[in-house]
C-alpha cells in the first residue's frame, strides 16, 4: 500500500480504495466479497473500470485496523490495493455523495 489517510468517527467512516489489477465485473465482485466478509465493513461497492472501491465501516471501527484488514484481504482475492482513503461523515450523516439533496 503506497498511501494511508484514514480517519476516524463515531458514525462510521466513508473509505475509498484504489484497487489495481481489476479488469471485469467478475473482479469488482470478487473484491466486493473478500472486504464485506470483513467484520468491520458495513457496506462496499466496486467499480472495476474505475480501479475504485467505496467502503462504509462500522460505528467505531478501528481506520488504522480496516487499512491491514483490507490490504490482506484484496491481496488475498488476487488483486493490489494501491491507496485508501478515508472521509469522516457529514452532519445529519450524509454521505457527501450527493445521494441525500
Amino acid at each position: 500500500m503506497s498511501e494511508m489517510n484514514l480517519l476516524e468517527t463515531e458514525s462510521g467512516t466513508t473509505v475509498e480504495l484504489a484497487v489495481s489489477g481489476m479488469t471485469c465485473e467478475s473482479c469488482s465482485a470478487s473484491v466486493e466479497k473478500a472486504l464485506t466478509a470483513l467484520p468491520t465493513v458495513r457496506s462496499a461497492s466496486v467499480d472495476h473500470a474505475t480501479g475504485r472501491a467505496v467502503v462504509l465501516l462500522a460505528a467505531g471501527a478501528s481506520a488504522d485496523d480496516f487499512g491491514f484488514e483490507a490490504d490482506a484481504a484484496v491481496h488475498d482475492a488476487g488483486y493490489t490495493l494501491e491507496s485508501a482513503t478515508a472521509t469522516a461523515p457529514q452532519a445529519g450523516g450524509c454521505c457527501g455523495g450527493g445521494c441525500c439533496s
